[in-house]
Order: structure tokens, then sequence, then C-alpha cells
């Protein structure tokens, strides 16, 4: 039991390290997420622009098994195959926190 799931986590820990996303392929996630809504035609001469605009700016931190990529004053982390906003999930958690706590003091009475 114990090899499988050592080979298992092994096999996890290899993913993630094949699959540690570059700056490039956050560049092309970043304007296709950004333009996604332009017409294809615009698209194109558009992207180009766009992409060497954001190279010039995009900062990464690599982690070997994920990276932070930092874009003006937004940041994203890049594990897998998935490119996930911390933005938003510190919102969330923030949201999450003031719920709880209009919970708890509704509640306490």
């Amino acid at each position: 039991m114990k090899t499988i799931i050592s080979l298992l986590l092994l096999a996890v820990i290899i993913f993630l390290f094949l699959t540690n996303p570059t700056s490039e392929e956050y560049i092309s996630w970043y304007v296709n997420e950004s333009l996604s809504d332009l017409p294809d035609a615009d698209f194109d001469r558009t992207g180009d622009v766009f992409c060497s605009y954001v190279r010039r700016q995009v900062r990464r931190s690599d982690y070997l098994f994920c990276s932070v990529f930092t874009y003006r004053s937004h940041t994203t982390l890049g594990i897998g195959l998935n490119f996930i906003p911390i933005d938003a999930l510190s919102e969330q958690a923030a949201d999450l926190r003031s719920t709880y706590a209009d919970w708890l003091e509704a509640n306490a009475r």
C-alpha cells in the first residue's frame, strides 16, 4: 500500500513539474481571456500587439511545481494546466469571512 501511495505521489509531483506553465503560456491565456469577446478578424491583429505589451510587463516567480505571475496589480497562480487568479480568491475569502462574522453575530444571541 505504501508503494502505491509513494508511486502516486511521485506521479503527481512529476506531472506538476512537467506542466509548470511558462510566461508565454500565461501570456497566451491572459490575452485569450481578455480579448475573447472580439470578432476573429480583430483578434489576430489586436492579440499580437497586446501579447507584446503584456510580455514586457509580466513577472514570473517559478517554484518548480507551480508559478506565480504578476501583471500590473493582478496575481495569478499557474499550476498544472490551469491558471487561477489569486485576486479573485482573496476577494472570495474576504466575502466568506464577512458572511461568517455576520452569521456569528446574528446567532450569538
